[in-house]
């Protein structure tokens, strides 16, 4: 089971992406010292922390929360958001700008998927391996082993 790291209340605009960055950056950086290959699994965590607060934002999320657990195989982000809808990747074309996302998450996380919270809402989690990154990762609807 993993060790809760931190849990963090975020803004409902633009400026949540970058101070879920710094807060999944300054949480691992202890969580993860000493050990090979930290700092590029610190930057994968930042990176998915990234697009899934973006995801939020861009839903009109109206609360927004994000975990960071750790063991000693993973790290796993959780964001949790009010907004309607459920994650999918999407298959936006060559010449839009935006929906590669979660495509982004899926190529760096081991795993990742979503379930709906008990009241409104929704927890979308990725898990990044300590150890290398597998095949692709499919999207789950589970709630084993995250935060409430």
């Amino acid at each position: 089971m993993s060790e809760v790291v931190a849990f963090q209340a975020l803004p409902c605009d633009t400026s949540a992406p970058r101070l879920a960055r710094a807060f999944v950056d300054r949480r691992l950086s202890g969580a993860l010292d000493g050990r090979a290959g930290a700092g590029h699994r610190r930057g994968d965590a930042a990176i998915v922390v990234s697009e899934l607060v973006t995801n939020a934002v861009q839903a009109a999320a109206t609360v927004l929360r994000v975990s960071v657990a750790c063991d000693r195989d993973s790290v796993r982000i959780s964001v949790y958001d009010d907004a309607d809808g459920l994650p999918a990747p999407g298959d936006p074309g060559p010449f839009v700008a935006r929906g590669r996302g979660l495509a982004v998450v899926q190529t760096l996380a081991a795993g990742w998927g979503f379930y709906r919270d008990r009241l409104v809402g929704k927890w979308v989690w990725a898990k990044i391996s300590l150890h290398g990154v597998g095949e692709l990762a499919e999207p789950t609807e589970a709630a084993a082993d995250v935060p409430e």
